[in-house]
């Protein structure tokens, strides 16, 4: 549906892929250790997009749009790595690989553009263990390569990566790292043509090849095992980049247009956390999960010019799983989320909750799902919607035959709402859903 008429699209895609990977390790003595691996990998994805439309440049209603692309990629790369042990506590790693990496994407209209990508890079890394921490730096120096259809490239970039463990306890591991990395345009973002992705959005490269950087520090934290009744764990991201794929958005009533965008600085922070308890009276695991993210960064919207976006969103969530050694078990949870585009004062808040029953009893197995969320906007008053889904299933014939009678959205719900908020648009998507319905099935086993 769009403004008011409804339109039909369709979208056939066709994907073969081809991975092949050889790898080769000797150790030479005790603490030296040679290892090489070579791969190659082909991936193919033609698509064919056609929708019955308005062509939005003249405004004259024609019969249909049709539009096939090809979209091909192949790579190749080869390692070779030397670890050295000087003694329990100094390790060296020296390594050196080369890749060769090649995009291809055509519109049946237009010759088939392509970028192609050659990277030859030396690594050296140093390990220090020292009574309970650890110690790993050092750095690859990679030189790049290039080719958008003749618009060549060059990059020689040194990429160091610095980590830190502690492990005070044995139920404690602390650590901290860092690392600089960097990314060069793909061939959709540089991609100079104008790109009909869905009925009234369009979408096109920025035709520039400058490489995007980026600075990432982490600082995380465990306390527990996997086996114990009680694990925490917390993760504090920060990003900084020094350039970053932005986007220039036209927004007309017809149609919109997304423009990649090279723009400088862009700062992130995220911080999760978590626990998992295991209640030993309620023969049940508890798990707790949180976390708030920040985002500061600018785009272009056409005729306004550059703006700040700056978002803040966060999440809690609890789930109760029991693990009853009779035939009834459950699985209650449920989680609140919110965002806010602090730039337009726009928020978007969903709460949720789910409830899942399994019963089994000899041949007999029955289950029940439901879900309740709630979504709340600026743009429209709050509301709830319920979906309950059961089935009961009876092994008519041992490890053969199992009749199924199933209930499909039992609660008749007919439509569902969901809202989401960005840089330069608050999306409200409405889902029209298949009515309540009973099914009959007999699964045959050979």
């Amino acid at each position: 549906m769009f403004d008011g008429n409804g339109y039909a699209e369709q979208a056939d895609n066709r994907q073969t892929f081809v991975s092949e990977q050889l790898s080769y390790s000797n150790r030479v003595s005790d603490n030296r250790l040679w290892t090489a691996a070579v791969g190659w990998v082909y991936g193919r994805a033609p698509q064919h997009y056609g929708v019955d439309s308005l062509d939005t440049d003249g405004g004259e209603a024609w019969g249909s749009f049709g539009q096939q692309t090809t979209d091909r990629r192949m790579r190749f790369v080869a390692g070779a790595n030397y670890i050295h042990d000087f003694n329990s506590r100094h390790n060296l790693r020296v390594g050196a690989s080369v890749s060769w990496d090649r995009d291809r994407f055509g519109l049946a209209s237009y010759d088939t553009l392509q970028r192609t990508e050659t990277s030859v890079a030396l690594s050296l890394f140093y390990t220090l263990k020292w009574k309970k921490s650890r110690l790993e730096t050092g750095a690859k120096l990679e030189w790049l390569r290039t080719d958008y259809e003749g618009w060549k490239h060059n990059d020689l970039l040194p990429l160091p990566v610095a980590n830190w463990e502690w492990q005070p306890g044995k139920k404690h591991n602390l650590q901290l790292s860092w690392t600089y990395q960097r990314q060069t345009p793909t061939l959709s973002q540089w991609l100079p043509w104008l790109l009909r992705s869905s009925l009234s959005s369009y979408r096109k490269g920025s035709g520039s090849v400058k490489d995007f950087t980026n600075q990432v520090l982490r600082l995380s934290y465990r306390y527990g095992n996997w086996s114990d009744l009680f694990v925490g764990h917390f993760l504090l991201t920060y990003l900084r980049s020094s350039t970053f794929q932005s986007v220039c958005q036209t927004i007309l009533p017809e149609y919109t247009l997304a423009e990649a965008l090279p723009l400088d600085g862009r700062d992130a922070f995220d911080a999760t956390g978590g626990a998992d308890i295991y209640l030993a009276p309620l023969s049940s695991n508890l798990k707790l999960t949180g976390g708030v993210s920040l985002s500061n960064y600018d785009y272009v919207l056409t005729d306004v010019g550059r703006l700040p976006y700056r978002s803040l969103g966060y999440h809690v969530g609890a789930q109760l799983k029991s693990s009853f050694i009779g035939a009834f078990n459950f699985d209650v949870g449920g989680n609140f989320q919110h965002t806010r585009n602090r730039s337009t004062q726009i928020s978007v808040s969903a709460a949720s909750g789910f409830a899942n029953l399994y019963v089994q009893k000899g041949r007999w197995r029955a289950q029940a799902h439901g879900d309740l969320c709630r979504w709340t906007g600026d743009s429209r008053k709050a509301k709830t919607y319920g979906f309950v889904d059961a089935e009961v299933s009876f092994e008519a014939v041992r490890n053969r035959l199992t009749l199924i009678v199933r209930g499909e959205n039992l609660l008749d719900t007919d439509t569902y709402v969901e809202e989401s908020v960005d840089e330069f648009s608050h999306t409200v998507a409405s889902y029209r859903l298949q009515p309540r319905r009973i099914l009959f099935l007999a699964q045959l086993r050979f």
